[in-house]
């Protein structure tokens, strides 16, 4: 299955940059939206997301080196980076439990299979593993049409 160049130009390099630029982002826009204010207190929010994209910008940029750097000398292994990104999905899937109903938590892991078969090649069997992605996709679909859902209640006077 040939994929679309923008598919092929994705590398984890990419991905990481990408998320703490997303990162960097939200902290900047934050601290900015402390100090650009007006008169009224309202925030100048062009001012402030004009900075702080480039500042995020110019910190992934200049700080590309030393971070490869830094988890260079790390060692950490493909396995264990495995293993780790597991872990991690598994402990937000344990912390928005609250938040979600199961029904979204069995569809969410079936589209991150799907998504994992289509874009890495962590797997060997790529079809079954795309095939029990569908599964659960379907069965959390199923789950959720299959709940009750509250009726909005209006009064009218």
């Amino acid at each position: 299955m040939a994929l679309p160049y923008f598919f092929s130009i994705i590398n984890p390099e990419i991905v990481v940059m990408g998320v703490f630029f997303l990162i960097f982002l939200a902290f900047i826009s934050y601290g900015l939206s402390k100090v650009f204010r007006d008169r009224n207190g309202n925030v100048n929010k062009i001012t402030v997301g004009v900075i702080s994209i480039g500042v995020s910008f110019l910190i992934i940029y200049f700080g590309r080196n030393t971070f490869y750097q830094l988890i260079g000398n790390l060692r950490i292994s493909d396995t264990l980076l495995y293993i780790l990104s597991i872990a991690a999905v598994l402990i937000l899937l344990y912390l928005f439990r609250k938040k979600l109903r199961i029904c979204w938590i069995i569809a969410l892991i079936g589209i991150g299979l799907i998504l994992i078969v289509s874009l890495t090649d962590w797997v060997y069997q790529e079809v079954l593993v795309f095939i029990i992605g569908l599964v659960l996709l379907i069965w959390g679909g199923w789950m959720c049409s299959k709940e009750k859902i509250p009726k909005l209640k209006v009064k009218l006077r």
